[in-house]
């Protein structure tokens, strides 16, 4: 717990005001201004705001000025910033894409000094507040979005055929939608989700409350139609660990026993499913291991990035390559051939 810790009752109305927009920004990567290679995000919009705020609150409350945190997980931050910096400048093979990924990076490391900093001495219900408040926002417009896009047949703007279907349209005749809400994409919007699931699991282990768990069951829920392995596998582990740190055993053995109760439903429902259904294929596709028309060999980019992963950190083991500096590319794996780029950079 930090020290000198706001009351909520002293804290204005404005203020938490201006600290819901900014949360919710980051959930609005999708709204952004592309400038050449530079894109202008809502959160980068809001950060003149924001700091014209705070320098109005110094003049006559010391708790809103800026300061450098010097905490350990900071710490670590700012270091792989700057090897980051020093390899990029140093080594990156392809200067123009790293140095552009830096500018992005430092971006959000200012982003992060300016938010630590306007929240510092909040309680930190007031910061879960404001956290859950825009994931559920988001994951309303998101839904909403979804259901769009299934009644329309067409990708909108919060949500995306191509996540699950961009390399393989010619086995799924109707890919199923998949949830990114404002978020640039899918992904983003997942591991955003997973991230306050996990506070609000550990919140609910401490002090459980029927609110709490139906948060979790809806964002639980969006969080699976946004079809993010990732940030699914990292909300089990998390909470699996959070379970254990606080000796919940019988939460425990519950946890498995609905896991494996899901999974063997999952199996079945697939299983029972009929070979040409679109959304199997899409499932098995999203959740299977990346590659794509195995024996016609069209690509292979999981391999292909784990290969240039090894290759990148054979040239420069201790500092990297640079930001954004791997060759996300497809690979014919019989002739080799790059037949396009891989995701995004």
């Amino acid at each position: 717990m930090r020290e000198n810790i706001v009351d909520v009752k002293s804290v204005g109305p404005f203020t938490i005001f201006v600290l819901s927009c900014l949360v919710f920004s980051i959930f609005c990567s999708a709204v952004r201004i592309e400038r050449g290679p530079v894109g202008i995000s809502l959160t980068h919009l809001m950060m003149p705001f924001v700091l014209v705020f705070m320098l109005l609150k110094a003049m006559s409350q010391s708790q809103y000025t800026l300061k450098l945190s010097v905490d350990n997980s900071s710490k670590m931050l700012y270091t792989v910033w700057a090897i980051s910096l020093t390899s990029t400048l140093l080594y990156s093979g392809f200067p123009t894409r790293s140095i552009t990924g830096i500018f992005n990076f430092s971006s959000f490391i200012i982003l992060f000094v300016l938010t630590q900093s306007f929240t510092s001495g909040l309680q930190p219900q007031i910061l879960l507040q404001a956290l859950l408040r825009a994931v559920k926002i988001s994951s309303l417009i998101g839904f909403g979005c979804l259901v769009v896009a299934l009644m329309s047949g067409e990708t909108n703007i919060g949500a995306t055929y191509d996540h699950v279907s961009q390399q393989n349209i010619g086995i799924i005749s109707k890919p199923i939608p998949s949830i990114r809400s404002l978020s640039i994409e899918p992904n983003l919007f997942g591991i955003s989700t997973a991230t306050v699931l996990a506070m609000l699991v550990a919140a609910y282990l401490v002090d459980k409350s029927r609110e709490m768990l139906f948060s979790i069951i809806g964002l639980g829920l969006v969080l699976m139609l946004s079809y993010t392995r990732s940030a699914i596998i990292g909300l089990a582990v998390a909470t699996l660990v959070t379970t254990i740190l606080l000796r919940r055993w019988s939460t425990i053995f519950a946890i498995i026993r609905f896991s494996l109760l899901g999974i063997l439903i999952a199996f079945l429902t697939l299983l029972l499913l009929p070979d040409e259904s679109s959304f199997k294929k899409a499932i098995s596709y999203k959740f299977g291991s990346g590659i794509v028309d195995f024996s016609g060999g069209t690509a292979i980019p999981r391999v292909v990035s784990f290969h240039e992963s090894v290759n990148g950190f054979v040239k420069s083991p201790l500092i990297g390559n640079g930001v954004f500096s791997a060759n996300n590319v497809f690979v014919n794996p019989h002739t080799f051939e790059v037949t396009g780029t891989a995701g995004p950079i």
